[in-house]
């Protein structure tokens, strides 16, 4: 268990109704435009990189990072669960996902161009999305 000081610089923190959606985007020019476009991520401008499904309602705070380089990348996510009415911050399981660029596309994918991602033992929601339910991007 955590406390909010705990948690650390990094992370995220929304408030989760149940049944609320989350997913991953990508926006690949984030960073590049001029200092006064840089603060918000444009939808227009982005991708879903995955989709990590329902969170059970309370606080949630979460934390990426990148870790290697090259073919060797991952995204981590750190994810910290606070229940409605309670001050506990409970550590939830921390997401390791191998990344790679696509080419001919020009986006950053998670996974492996030749695998699917049960394949590489990620026990992931259905990846699947349905374009009419709610989803909040983190």
């Amino acid at each position: 268990m955590l406390t909010r000081k705990q948690l650390g610089e990094g992370y995220t923190t929304v408030e989760v109704q149940n049944g609320d959606q989350f997913r991953l985007i990508c926006d690949p020019f984030f960073g590049t435009l001029s200092p006064d476009q840089q603060s918000t991520v444009a939808a227009e401008r982005s991708y879903d990189m995955l989709t990590l499904g329902p969170r059970d309602e309370g606080t949630w705070s979460f934390a990426l990072s990148l870790e290697g380089a090259n073919n060797e990348m991952e995204l981590v996510l750190k994810q910290a669960h606070r229940r409605s009415g309670t001050n506990v911050w409970v550590d939830e399981e921390c997401l390791r996902l191998p990344l790679y660029f696509d080419g001919s596309s020009g986006c950053v994918h998670v996974g492996s161009p030749h695998k699917t991602l049960e394949e590489l033992g990620l026990d992931l929601p259905s990846q699947e999305v349905d374009e009419d339910e709610e989803m909040s991007d983190a």
